[in-house]
């Protein structure tokens, strides 16, 4: 009798676990709006985003490219992960890089990333300072992160950054980003505007750039998902086209105009040298 009764038991809390699956992946289905496409290359589409007309709300529209793969709708930017709870996304994003060539024993800017690029034109979204850090991969070699003030006798906001440095190959560690090839620095809460910078042209440091040139021929900076990236001493040649996976918060906003704005209120302009990845609110 008592068996009969275990077995029982056991069987109701089968039961009781498969409904809530159930209702769980109902859930999870009910996310998008009726009608409207709820996953894109595996990547599930919650409402406020969206994937096209009357099915997201202004800024959250996503792009299904080919049926396949989610991008930010209107940039090249892919779509990793969308998150209700916590909100956030999970996006592709470049890195700034500044590359170099050597000529009379001196080494000079060759190319460097082109700028802006921009992917938050409603103001959705904040770079996410809890999951994101800057990243610096060079020999001598600065980098920057920094939103433009409305008024400042010192121009800028936030700026932060850091130097890496190294002589030879043989300092650099895989796994090490201490400011030896690779340095990274925390970033400023509630970015809605930002520029990472690469500025490494002063004459001492071309100067040096003829004898690491053989071994960090270009300079690099960029955002990146704290845990999604360990260095290498590899990447003092990174691939230029590399994107980096970035985490971005978002909210829904109360949308102000801009003649209506206070200085308090605007978004902050950008500028950088070398590379940016920026956005701005309307």
């Amino acid at each position: 009798m008592v068996a009969t009764r275990e077995v029982s038991a056991v069987a109701a809390l089968l039961m009781l676990v498969m409904l809530a699956s159930t209702v769980q992946s109902a859930a999870a289905k009910s996310w998008s709006l009726p009608g409207c496409q709820a996953t894109c290359g595996g990547v599930d589409i919650p409402y406020p985003f969206g994937i096209g007309p009357k099915c997201f709300r202004r800024g959250f529209e996503i792009a299904c490219k080919n049926r396949s793969t989610p991008y930010l709708a209107g940039t090249p930017y892919k779509v990793l992960n969308l998150s209700l709870t916590p909100t956030g996304a999970r996006v592709e994003l470049p890195i700034a890089w500044a590359c170099y060539e050597v000529s009379g024993g001196r080494g000079r800017r060759s190319s460097e990333s082109e700028a802006p690029v921009k992917f938050n034109p409603h103001g959705v979204y904040r770079i996410s300072d809890a999951r994101n850090q800057l990243y610096v991969i060079g020999c001598d070699n600065t980098a920057y992160i920094q939103s433009q003030k409305d008024s400042s006798i010192y121009g800028y906001e936030y700026y932060t950054g850091c130097v890496s440095y190294c002589r030879r190959p043989e300092s650099v560690r895989n796994g090490s980003c201490a400011g030896v090839g690779c340095c990274r620095v925390d970033i400023p809460p509630n970015l809605t505007d930002n520029s990472v910078g690469v500025d490494t042209d002063d004459e001492e440091s071309l100067a040096v750039r003829a004898t690491i040139y053989d071994f960090s021929p270009c300079s690099y900076g960029f955002l990146v998902d704290r845990d999604s990236y360990t260095f290498r001493s590899a990447d003092l040649k990174m691939d230029k086209r590399q994107m980096m996976p970035v985490w971005l918060d978002w909210a829904i906003r109360r949308m102000v105009s801009q003649t209506a704005q206070t200085p308090r209120r605007k978004a902050h302009n950008t500028r950088a040298r070398a590379g940016i990845v920026s956005a701005s609110m309307l």
